[in-house]
């Protein structure tokens, strides 16, 4: 039934992706929403530990219990014990009216010992059943956060294609032409201003009076204009072409820039969508475990719903209808004088077939709540210790590479394996012992129905 479910609680808790998940409500409740107990840790995989230990301790208290309640039918059936004076006082009506009664009240005092001690093992096995439904919404949870972080994402990345096509639509866009060097011409004339004449050249005050009153210029001085109002136009035409080259020197440290820009703009968008997308991945990857996780859980609280429900309200059935079958028979009222006996050898038959059956399933359930407590002293106890080592080494292993990542975590799935394996083998051990013993008991019941037909037989 439920003696995989420690196993199933291994993997989640050792997972380094566990590690950072958190749940959003430390409290336990009951159905009317009343605190029952309380998480240990706002950590998911802290609290599968303590969901390991509840269970654990749920099932030692359930050996201890339950036990007891083994070796009360034991003792009740043993000779001298509750059934067997009951079935003697039954053979002398004499007898019956002054013991019977204290007899009977003795046996119903008893069962409402086990039914109590019955109730308390219910109570725990029901408050780990909590425990995994509170820990299994986790899952759920965290499938919403999924779903609104890829609804997130869809928005993301369709802002992200706008963007993209914003891009490329102007990389579509024809290449700005460099503008011709008239064009450059142009404009550094209009940024240095139109070309003044050159300031007349000073050749002292004799050959100025000739230039000017008699118009007569040498052919030195002639050359000596000309060649400084090349000087000034040259100056003129160095500004222009600096403010040319200015210019283009700037246009092309803004199309380098520009190009620098969109790709690292590139860069970084391909690094966000990476990053995105692995987080995606881990996120998908860890949902799925957690599914799992939740499935096994999911079941192990049915089963162990059902174990409270079923299992244990059979006991105490059997209880009541052991005592059914001899209050149906033996009629008691005040008057210890007015108690009648009705119980014939097949009624005798009846009484033990119940005593039996009482016997057997406090039995079983002591055989089931034993081969528990083997998982927890043995597997279990291996496994909790090496969880805890686990996760004191996941701070260690959250600094090295990817690749000694995973086969760390190789070797402890390996582990995992290893010790569900176990408790497979410990659990079919179990169930041919318990398929074992009853078959024995269903013998002695056989041979105590037979022999009380023959009696029967023999009366009649």
């Amino acid at each position: 039934m439920a003696i995989s479910v420690m196993a199933f609680l291994l993997k989640p808790a050792a997972d380094r992706k566990a590690a950072g998940i958190t749940v959003s409500d430390l409290v336990i409740k009951s159905d009317n929403g009343t605190e029952i107990g309380k998480l240990p840790s706002k950590y998911f995989h802290t609290n599968l530990h303590h969901c390991s230990d509840v269970g654990r301790l749920a099932f030692l208290d359930a050996q201890q219990r339950i036990n007891k309640i083994n070796s009360i039918a034991r003792t009740m059936m043993e000779d001298g014990g509750s059934v067997s004076c009951i079935v003697e006082l039954l053979e002398d009506p004499e007898d019956a009216k002054l013991n019977l009664k204290p007899e009977l009240d003795g046996v119903k005092r008893t069962a409402v010992d086990c039914r109590k001690e019955c109730e308390d093992v219910k109570k725990k096995f029901e408050y780990w059943h909590r425990v995994i439904i509170h820990l299994s919404q986790t899952a759920l949870d965290l499938r919403a956060e999924k779903a609104s972080a890829q609804k997130n994402l869809h928005t993301a990345r369709e802002r992200g294609g706008k963007a993209q096509d914003e891009l490329d639509c102007l990389f579509s866009l024809p290449p700005i032409e460099e503008p011709s060097y008239y064009d450059e011409l142009d404009t550094a004339q209009r940024l240095a201003g139109p070309m003044t004449s050159a300031p007349k050249l000073n050749r002292g005050y004799i050959a100025n009076f000739g230039t000017a009153w008699l118009g007569i210029k040498s052919k030195v001085s002639r050359d000596e204009d000309q060649e400084y109002e090349e000087a000034h136009r040259a100056k003129h035409e160095r500004k222009y072409q600096q403010i040319i080259d200015k210019e283009r020197e700037r246009r092309e440290a803004q199309r380098k820039l520009a190009e620098e820009e969109v790709n690292d703009a590139r860069v970084r968008e391909a690094t966000i969508l990476g990053q995105i997308e692995q987080a995606v991945k881990d996120l998908s990857l860890e949902e799925d475990k957690l599914v799992d996780a939740k499935a096994s859980l999911v079941k192990a609280s049915s089963d162990l719903k059902r174990l409270g429900n079923h299992e244990l309200g059979l006991v105490m059935k059997k209880v009541d209808v052991f005592l059914e079958t001899i209050e149906r028979n033996v009629q008691g009222g005040s008057d210890g004088n007015n108690v009648s006996i009705n119980l014939g050898k097949t009624s005798k038959k009846r009484v033990l077939e119940a005593a039996l059956q009482i016997q057997g399933r406090f039995s079983v359930i002591s055989d089931i709540s034993s081969a528990y407590v083997k998982i927890s002293n043995t597997c279990i106890r291996e496994a909790i210790n090496r969880i805890r080592e686990a996760i004191n080494r996941m701070e260690l292993l959250s600094k090295v590479d990817g690749f000694d990542w995973e086969t760390k975590r190789e070797e402890f799935s390996q582990w995992c394996l290893e010790a569900i394996d176990q408790i497979h083998c410990i659990s079919k051990d179990t169930s041919d012992h318990i398929g074992e013993t009853m078959q024995n008991r269903i013998q002695m019941l056989e041979q105590r129905a037979i022999e009380a037909a023959e009696e029967a037989a023999e009366d009649e």
